[in-house]
């Protein structure tokens, strides 16, 4: 999270921000956590830090919609890391839509 603080001070415009943190401060602040499990919170702080480097520190500014929907570019952190599989390995990433998918509340 300390990258994301001291972008926060940088005079560069949001669109230039949310590029830097989608590939600089993503990969490395999410580095394996496709493989392992993470609880909420390993999501929520970065993308409570990335809402007040973008927002500017607004008081009143929602984390969810500053990583969804303040950039076309920026994706959620949750969302960044489950789409990372696909692209080292497209095979095991469509066996995991696969089990999601047929998944029916019970183990087998």
């Amino acid at each position: 999270m300390h990258r994301l603080q001291k972008l926060e001070w940088i005079p560069i415009t949001i669109d230039e921000k949310a590029h830097i943190v989608q590939t600089a401060v993503w990969p490395c602040a999410l580095y394996s956590a496709e493989s392992q499990y993470v609880g909420p919170k390993h999501f929520q702080k970065p993308r409570r830090a990335a809402a007040t480097t973008l927002t500017e520190n607004h008081t009143f500014s929602s984390a969810h919609l500053a990583c969804g929907a303040l950039n076309p570019r920026l994706q959620d952190p949750l969302v960044f890391v489950i789409s990372r599989p696909h692209v080292y390995n497209p095979e095991m990433a469509q066996s995991i839509v696969q089990d999601v998918c047929n998944f029916t509340g019970r183990m087998s």
